[in-house]
């Protein structure tokens, strides 16, 4: 009798532990044909320095594409940090009356959502070609600077599996 509370209150503490220990999972969706390796530069408004776009252009610079004053691609690289309890709702694809969640919002407040956008277009033209996302949920003691962020989206881009838990939907 005298172990039962201990041993309740130590059931109780494993799920704590392990959701810990757990990774965040990322979720990374691909709209557009895959390029192929060129030269690339970004967009003035586009985020281009820091660590998490840093190991996204070494990414690129790793599958063959080369960065360029003069690129055949222009990259539109967004990173941005949802507070916990929001979501994005966002209008059907082909129905302007009807709106669908993006990204339902999360039931903690402590949990913000990360997420990152990529627009390849054409430097030429100014054509959108690609646009790829990854969404990341957890805590700001989980956030690795954008590392699976960044995975996720050169894997989405070059159709390879990813490195990371990353499920992987159409559209953005």
């Amino acid at each position: 009798m005298l172990y039962r509370p201990a041993f309740a209150l130590i059931l109780a503490a494993v799920p704590l532990a392990l959701a810990a220990c757990a990774h965040n999972r990322v979720e990374a969706g691909f709209v557009g044909q895959r390029p192929a390796p060129a030269s690339f530069g970004f967009a003035p408004e586009s985020l281009s320095g820091g660590k998490f776009a840093d190991r996204f252009k070494s990414g690129l610079v790793d599958r063959g594409f080369t960065l360029s004053d003069q690129p055949t691609y222009r990259l539109d690289l967004t990173l941005a940090e949802i507070p916990g309890k929001t979501g994005l709702y966002a209008p059907s694809a082909g129905k302007a009356d009807s709106q669908v969640w993006r990204l339902s919002p999360s039931r903690s407040r402590s949990a913000k959502t990360y997420r990152t956008t990529l627009s390849l277009t054409d430097a030429a033209t100014g054509r959108e070609l690609v646009r790829v996302y990854a969404n990341e949920r957890g805590t700001q003691a989980q956030w690795d600077e954008g590392a699976r962020l960044a995975d996720a989206l050169l894997s989405q881009l070059a159709g390879t599996p990813p490195e990371h838990n990353i499920s992987s939907k159409p559209g953005g």
